[in-house]
């Protein structure tokens, strides 16, 4: 008899939990992150029938569902589990507890019980090929070594690359020649990234991160403009999933960078960062970044000053990213940066608001099937330096407005590999001449990631 209960219960959560797994897919495939924890009051009531039933499979499994619906990934956990202890030969059940740990964090643990619930004869076929899409992320996710990376190249133009003034003046002994005014140019950029991951093995998921990326920008007439920037970033990440309810990492890094101008060595910066990402609902999620980097410039023959400006670079920024439909997407961002330097008129302290919001538009065009992205973004920074630099103005410290304004469309061409087009517009106003300008930018950039 008993079994014969189990059997019609077995059944019954096999059709229940087709529909929350095709939830469950279609959330987790469109938007890989862990919402925040909200309580309704289906949930408090979900919650109060299990508590007075605790025996019984059907209340645990009701308010393991609404538990994920709204996002309390342990508390449904925790319900699925207490089924499996009274049951343990239910498969449909190990299958929805898999997919919560992978999506929770713990991709190892997640990809046991999936592949140990798809050995049941009787999975629903549509079931399956789901639950077959899930396990080939979770045993991608659970290898100790994973990598990822892109390749950006593409080409530019700045009516203004060098950033310099409209036109040459003469201030006191100053005198800023034809030569050091706004040229236009146009250049090329080549951007490497990758990013190694190690994962310890612990069932949090916490993960040895090694990030290394290469810049290089060749410019056609100005060649002391010559960009090459080489940077290495080790350091670990911690899954806080666990701890906080939702989606959390904590990133710590140790930075160093080096640069060439016009292929003479030209900056060196070490240091070190930490990064804090977390989901706060379904729609929403916040980074907290926080860094210093030493810098220890080299004089060139474009730049023989530079050593003026060795010192310390230290900042923060808070930036909160929201869905607000499946196709529109915003953030908001807001900084703030300190720089010590050797000469009082090198240091300031700049403050800084980023804005941005992306739209996702049908291709118009038949052979592209997949949508295009619409982005704008804009920028407003106030800087303000420590002292006055005697040479251009001795009786007033430096001080800086800049705004800028982007738009772009990001073009899906195949298989992770993607066409962007931008253009943009800065200005920069100062009370120093020289560094009172603008600037109207395009770009081409065909992006592979691997």
């Amino acid at each position: 008899m008993r079994r014969g209960i189990d059997a019609a219960l077995k059944v019954k959560l096999w059709r229940i939990s087709r529909n929350a797994l095709r939830t469950l897919a279609t959330v987790a495939l469109m938007c890989w992150a862990q919402p925040g924890i909200t309580q309704s009051a289906a949930y408090l009531e979900a919650l109060s029938r299990m508590n007075a039933a605790p025996s019984d499979p059907e209340a645990s499994f009701r308010f393991a569902t609404i538990a994920a619906q709204e996002n309390d990934f342990r508390g449904a956990i925790a319900a699925l589990e207490r089924i499996l202890i009274i049951n343990p030969q239910l498969d449909n059940i190990k299958l929805e507890l898999g997919l919560l740990q992978l999506r929770a964090g713990s991709p190892g643990l997640g990809a046991e019980l999936i592949r140990d619930a798809m050995r049941a004869p009787d999975i629903p076929p549509d079931v399956r090929a789901r639950a077959q899409e899930f396990l080939d992320v979770a045993e991608a996710q659970a290898q100790p070594f994973s990598f990822q990376g892109s390749v950006v190249a593409g080409v530019g133009h700045d009516s203004n690359a060098n950033s310099g003034p409209g036109e040459p003046f003469t201030i006191g002994n100053f005198i800023l020649s034809p030569d050091s005014v706004g040229q236009a140019d146009t250049s090329a950029l080549l951007q490497v990234q990758g990013a190694l991951r190690f994962d310890l093995g612990v069932q949090a998921g916490h993960k040895l991160a090694l990030d290394g990326s290469y810049t290089g920008r060749r410019f056609t007439e100005q060649s002391g403009l010559n960009l090459d920037r080489f940077a290495l970033s080790p350091g670990i990440d911690f899954n806080l999933s666990q701890i906080f309810g939702r989606r959390a990492e904590l990133a710590l890094r140790l930075d160093g960078a080096r640069y060439w101008r016009g292929g003479a060595d030209y900056l060196t910066e070490l240091g070190g960062s930490a990064a804090l990402r977390f989901v706060i609902d379904e729609r929403s999620s916040a980074q907290m970044t926080g860094f210093i980097l030493d810098q220890d410039f080299k004089a060139t023959p474009g730049t023989p000053g530079e050593t003026t400006r060795d010192g310390d670079l230290a900042g923060a920024s808070l930036r909160f990213d929201r869905s607000f439909s499946d196709k529109v997407s915003g953030y908001f961002s807001l900084g703030y940066a300190d720089k010590s330097a050797n000469a009082a008129f090198e240091r300031f302290d700049e403050v800084s608001v980023t804005a941005g919001m992306a739209v996702s538009v049908a291709s118009p065009f038949s052979f592209i099937k997949d949508p295009w992205v619409l982005t704008l973004n804009g920028r407003v920074a106030q800087r303000g330096y420590d002292a006055p630099d005697p040479v251009i103005n001795a009786a007033a410290s430096r001080s800086d407005t800049s705004y800028g304004l982007t738009a772009g469309a990001n073009i899906g061409l195949a298989t992770n590999t993607s066409l962007a087009l931008e253009i943009g517009h800065t200005r920069q106003q100062s009370n120093y001449p020289t560094n009172d300008f603008k600037n109207v930018s395009g770009s081409v950039r065909l992006t592979h990631r691997f």
